[in-house]
């Protein structure tokens, strides 16, 4: 149960005709479970990156990202998808749900490749029920408004029991209701479940909120400071 995220000297490039462009630049950070940690900062600033690369949806070009004493660059392609699996739920702007799959069903797909010791029907239940739609259990998503498709998207990203959750602009496609609403949901989630969580926005308001705030430019971190949340 990873308590820290470090990153040290981490290197992102990426070639664009013919050039390297940078995206992430010498970054240093860690980051604690106990934390909520807001990633603020203009576009193309690499605040997305910076979370895919922790997530290990990216490997950097250059640098180390550590869980803990586990290095991602030391695992291979079979063990990074089952650390993935293991240890962090990811939470979009998009919602990703299959359209021709109830919300049980797209709550269910993480285990469709996976063997866990419980059992995974009563699982993916206790997760609808977590979020509150446990009546839409059998409508697909274009029955639900973006606010419940949010919820069921965070219900198939804590369905493995993670200890991280990663979130891109998860309100970044809501309303301002529908926005704390999900807010309230993942506080919820990370002080109950005590998993960590690192999230991007736009919203300085939304930020404000978490126990830090990581301001990035130009694929640095040009300011870390708290937030108004008190750990």
């Amino acid at each position: 149960m990873p308590s820290f995220i470090s990153i040290s000297e981490l290197v992102h490039t990426f070639s664009n005709l013919g050039h390297n462009e940078t995206i992430i630049d010498q970054l240093d950070c860690v980051f604690s479970k106990n934390e909520i940690t807001a990633i603020v900062g203009p576009s193309g600033s690499g605040k997305s990156t910076l979370l895919s690369l922790i997530g290990s949806l990216e490997k950097p070009t250059s640098g180390t990202i550590t869980f803990d004493d586990v290095d991602l660059s030391k695992l291979n392609n079979t063990e990074l998808s089952s650390f993935r699996f293991e240890e962090i739920g990811f939470v979009f702007q998009q919602f990703h749900l299959l359209p021709s799959l109830s919300v049980f069903e797209n709550v269910m797909a993480p285990f469709l490749t996976k063997k866990v010791d419980f059992k995974k029907e009563e699982r993916v239940k206790e997760v609808i029920h977590q979020v509150g739609l446990e009546t839409k259990s059998h409508v697909l998503p274009s029955q639900l408004s973006g606010g419940q498709q949010q919820r069921i998207a965070i219900a198939r990203a804590i369905v493995n029991r993670p200890n991280w959750i990663l979130a891109d602009e998860p309100t970044g496609n809501l309303d301002s209701t529908n926005s704390e609403l999900i807010f309230d949901l993942l506080v919820d989630l990370h002080e109950t479940q005590q998993c960590g969580l690192i999230f991007v926005t736009h919203d300085l308001d939304l930020a404000r909120r978490a126990n830090r705030i990581i301001h990035m430019q130009d694929g640095r971190i040009i300011e870390d400071q708290k937030g108004e949340r008190v750990c």
